[in-house]
């Protein structure tokens, strides 16, 4: 018996109808780019998370390049992130110029050890991914600072979606 580790077709099925009606809209009126389903789909991404804007870009690679850029994250930089993480990760940190630094993961929940935060950072350590940590970026800066006595913002954490 062979099982699939993803049915990708019986998820399509369910969707079929609604995907190819927004196809042939889309192709319809050929407005391939910044068409309007962009726009409905950024204002319906910002109201759900409750942000005043939402940006749609051609994949996850770019908007994780994206969000380093805001960071202002770029050449001689250094970036944390688990060792387990999706190649997508690397190839955002690679696009801006900076340094993936890996770290271990926590044995018990599979997520970024953050206690090897502090042996981790160095002057060029701008950011670490905690994509995969624990209980978010907010709660997991909290305790590193807590366990380590530093405080503010000694390192920028973000957290994708």
């Amino acid at each position: 018996m062979q099982i699939p580790l993803v049915d990708l077709y019986a998820q399509y099925e369910t969707i079929k109808h609604e995907v190819m009606s927004t196809f042939e809209d889309v192709l319809g009126h050929m407005q391939l780019f910044l068409g309007p389903q962009l726009k409905e789909f950024e204002q319906e991404f910002a109201a759900y998370w409750g942000c005043q804007y939402g940006v749609g870009l051609s994949s996850g690679t770019d908007a994780l390049a994206l969000a380093l850029r805001a960071c202002a994250i770029g050449p001689g930089d250094e970036v944390i992130t688990v060792a387990n993480t999706f190649i997508a990760t690397i190839e955002a940190i690679a696009m801006v110029g900076a340094t993936p630094v890996f770290i271990d993961v926590d044995p018990e929940t599979y997520t970024m050890n953050w206690r090897q935060l502090e042996r981790m950072l160095t002057s060029r350590c701008l950011i670490a991914d905690l994509s995969r940590a624990d209980g978010g970026a907010e709660r997991m800066g909290g305790q590193f600072n807590q366990e380590t006595g530093r405080s503010g913002n000694f390192i920028k954490l973000y957290e994708k979606c």
